[in-house]
């Protein structure tokens, strides 16, 4: 994939008045987004849609969503389709622009996004029954760099970090290692890691060197643990 290609990066979720619908209201709006989603999938050549639930939601933010497409059009179009009513009228939204982005100190360990699986004959308008994917655990590291910045010290700091990372990768069978950088950095983070790892235990221990002590005085960092939300439906959703 190209780091000229526009991603979308969304936490979101249900407000309570998405709950005080009827389950018939809450089925209509849900298949009339899904039918207005896909079309400006296929319209704008989506080229990936990848979603995280979180392992204990955030007030009203559940949902981390990956999107990625080709144009800067493309990601528009998909965030003024999502807050469309009446299902957008129910849903707590924060977006931002970002690129995919390895820094070099990780480009050892960086992998591409998770091979798609798709299922040849199945329509994504019909909508199964949908849950996590179970072999996994993500780890989603938000972050920023803090002042001072030093840049040689940073540096030395990110090399000694790498390898940190690189002995956990080996260790817990590192199954893949994405970055993005925001468009437009935030107060709080300018960056998202997807870390994922076949075990609690190496979520944990990933999590861990993330926000340990030798990193604090350089990084603010925020870690969540997730699973990828239904990957064999949603990877139906980007066409061929």
């Amino acid at each position: 994939m190209s780091n000229d290609t526009v991603v979308v990066l969304f936490k979101g979720g249900r407000l309570p008045s998405w709950h005080g619908l009827t389950s018939a209201q809450r089925d209509d709006y849900e298949r009339t987004h899904v039918d207005l989603m896909l079309s400006v999938a296929l319209e704008h050549k989506m080229m990936r849609l990848e979603g995280y639930r979180l392992i204990g939601s955030q007030e009203h933010w559940g949902r981390f969503w990956v999107i990625e497409f080709p144009t800067l059009s493309g990601a528009e179009a998909w965030i003024d389709a999502e807050i469309e009513p009446p299902f957008g009228a129910h849903g707590q939204f924060e977006y931002h622009l970002a690129r995919r982005w390895v820094p070099r100190h990780l480009a050892g360990l960086a992998t591409g996004p998770p091979r798609r699986r798709r299922q040849p004959g199945v329509d994504p308008h019909e909508i199964p029954g949908l849950d996590v994917d179970r072999s996994k655990v993500v780890v989603l590291h938000f972050g920023r760099h803090l002042p001072p910045d030093d840049v040689a010290a940073r540096t030395a700091a990110d090399e000694s970090h790498a390898r940190v990372l690189a002995r956990l990768a080996e260790e817990y069978g590192l199954a893949r290692l994405e970055g993005f950088r925001l468009m437009t950095p935030q107060p709080g983070w300018q960056w998202v890691y997807v870390g994922e790892l076949p075990s609690f235990d190496g979520a944990e221990a990933w999590a861990e060197a993330e926000t340990g002590t030798d990193r604090q005085a350089g990084i603010a960092a925020t870690v969540f643990l997730s699973r990828r939300w239904a990957p064999d439906y949603f990877d139906l959703w980007s066409p061929e």
